[in-house]
């Protein structure tokens, strides 16, 4: 996976925020260990702004408007969770009708929205 992972950040290099290299030091020097990669300003059909490789790398896409966001989400091959920070309960609750992910986090990575979605959006919201 490491061997993979650096082929994947190394062909965007110029595009590397944060991140992307191996770490080696003495306490990882027999060990697989990186540091993730943020990336930013790749063209919108860069395979790293649509596809889901399993590995440490987030791509950070720049957007007009909501409309644009929700289309760009809806339309990644492999995107199986989908999150949103926001105080504004109008935009949250747009976001739980309109995203086309398997696992959908309103202000909180660690909870996963199901039946009680408009519960927790209720709570984050006061």
């Amino acid at each position: 996976k490491v061997k993979r992972f650096l082929e994947m950040v190394d062909e965007p290099k110029g595009n590397i925020i944060f991140g992307g290299k191996k770490v080696n030091d003495m306490l990882t020097e027999n060990g697989y260990y990186v540091t993730p990669a943020i990336v930013m300003g790749l063209d919108e059909e860069h395979d790293l702004n649509n596809m889901d490789s399993a590995l440490p790398i987030l791509s950070v896409q720049v957007v007009e408007d909501v409309d644009q966001a929700l289309d760009i989400i809806n339309c990644t091959e492999y995107g199986m969770c989908a999150g949103v920070i926001t105080k504004d309960q109008a935009f949250a609750e747009r976001f739980l009708d309109e995203i086309n992910a398997d696992e959908v986090f309103i202000n909180d990575p660690s909870n996963t929205i199901g039946v009680a979605s408009r519960a927790l959006v209720a709570n984050f919201m006061d």
